[in-house]
């Protein structure tokens, strides 16, 4: 998506970590079926924000999930 990013939320599927690869619909609203190539399983993500720059994405993260311990942004 170039210097654009995506917001997503993890539904079902395999937990996302650091390196993963997706594939799939990564633009638009709501949720979709994307593939974890990594794994090799199928995940489920629902997204509302999509297309924007790394400082609008930035301010739409939640603020309980960045405090979460476990927290860590995921970019590729």
């Amino acid at each position: 998506m170039d210097e654009h990013y995506a917001l997503f939320e993890f539904l079902g599927g395999p937990s996302p970590m650091v390196g993963h690869i997706f594939e799939g619909k990564l633009t638009g609203f709501g949720s979709r079926r994307i593939e974890n190539t990594t794994e090799g399983k199928p995940t489920m993500v629902y997204s509302e924000a999509y297309d924007l720059s790394k400082s609008q994405i930035k301010k739409k993260i939640p603020k309980f999930c960045k405090k979460r311990k476990e927290f860590e942004a995921l970019e590729g």
